[in-house]
């Protein structure tokens, strides 16, 4: 009898939150209309613009309240995720430089995401691909960052063209040194889709400009394709980006080349900034005829666990305190989840902001500076005086 008591405690206890939920946190609400098995849900520009970097206030409630595990999702195909072994690490002159191995296996990249030290830093990586550690060949130079402020941007991955090299070489500008890499087969990727934007082009000396806004921060691009009428060319091309369209950051660039070969050229980047300016360097040619830009990004999921009610509440918005699930440390999901579909983002109506623990100094700036500048005018009033008194005297 006590054996059954113990069972029962147990399997209630497990059905149970872990802890309640103080919705009022969170500013943000959508429904989230999944079916009662695997699902996921694709989130969109809104989401990407009022959610803290990573989701990390990010909060899934089912129908009786319980948090609902989730995890991020790539098509591209998480479970071909690979870590290199790193042959050597160390600087040559101001650049960090690291060999990686990725093993005898031929598999497509395109991407390589760099361990360095996450600390504040504009820089640049190249990387060469090998497969016998004597002959490399240069594949691309990618922006790196981790820039700071009112909105935080990172981003430490090298792209590159397709390519099954076994060996590559990292040299890169601006971080103290390369701890390690990982890749993710392309193999298992699905193909990248369109992502809209306004775009605007225009001549500035020689010159082509071209600015593209995705409409909000936090979404992801990831290619710039290019098409163009001109039938032979090999440009220049530089890519940086802004969340506000005023200062502006490294976020990429290449060359623009084609050689009698009509089709498309590829620039990779890895840019989560609403605005994007391209720069085209035409040197003494005439701009490419009939330029066209377009963007393109993987698809980005967030898997939910099995065993929840829907329908769903989505809430974020709120402290940056990223959740702890066993089930984001379960193996790779095999099968394909079903399309849970969002609702509009309204405003939470329980939310509440958190209290305002700054100092008096901090929450009037205005007033702190008209006291000094009464202070400073009494104290050159009172010098003018005394000075008029010993001129008397």
């Amino acid at each position: 009898m006590r054996r059954l008591a113990a069972v029962a405690l147990v399997a209630l206890t497990a059905s149970s939150p872990a802890s309640a939920l103080d919705a009022s946190s969170f500013r943000w609400e959508r429904t989230l209309d999944a079916p009662s098995g695997l699902s996921e849900f694709e989130p969109d520009g809104p989401m990407y613009e009022h959610a803290a970097v990573g989701f990390a206030d990010l909060r899934v409630l089912d129908a009786r309240g319980r948090q609902v595990p989730w995890r991020p999702r790539s098509v591209r195909g998480d479970e071909r995720l690979q870590a290199a072994q790193v042959l050597n690490s160390g600087t040559q002159g101001a650049a960090a430089v690291a060999l990686l191995d990725f093993g005898p296996e031929r598999l497509v990249r395109e991407r390589i995401q760099l361990d360095v030290p996450l600390e504040p830093f504009v820089g640049r990586a190249e990387v060469y691909g090998s497969d016998d550690r004597r002959t490399f060949t240069r594949l691309s130079s990618t922006s790196i960052y981790d820039v700071r402020g009112a909105t935080r941007a990172v981003s430490t991955a090298v792209v590159f063209p397709q390519s099954d090299f076994r060996y590559y070489r990292i040299r890169a500008i601006g971080v103290k040194m390369i701890r390690g890499a990982t890749a993710e087969a392309v193999s298992a990727a699905g193909a990248p889709v369109v992502r809209p934007a306004e775009i605007s082009m225009r001549q500035e000396g020689r010159q082509t400009v071209i600015d593209a806004d995705v409409g909000y921060r936090g979404l992801t691009v990831n290619e710039l394709r290019f098409a163009s009428s001109t039938p032979a060319f090999d440009r220049p091309v530089e890519v940086s980006g802004s969340m506000d369209g005023k200062a502006f950051f490294p976020a990429g660039g290449g060359r623009l080349y084609r050689f009698g070969e009509a089709g498309e050229t590829t620039v990779p980047v890895n840019s989560r900034y609403r605005y994007l300016r391209i720069r085209i360097s035409n040197g003494d040619d005439e701009p490419l005829r009939d330029l066209r830009l377009t963007l393109r990004a993987y698809r980005d999921y967030i898997l939910l666990a099995t065993g929840y009610a829907p329908p769903y509440r989505v809430l974020y918005g709120g402290p940056a305190v990223r959740p702890e699930y066993d089930f984001a440390q379960q193996p790779a999901v095999r099968g394909q989840p079903a399309v849970a579909v969002l609702g509009p983002e309204h405003r939470n109506e329980a939310f509440e902001p958190p209290a305002d623990t700054r100092g008096f100094a901090e929450r009037h700036p205005g007033l702190i500076t008209v006291a000094l500048a009464v202070a400073a005018a009494a104290l050159a009033a009172a010098g003018f005086l005394a000075l008029r008194r010993r001129t008397a005297e």
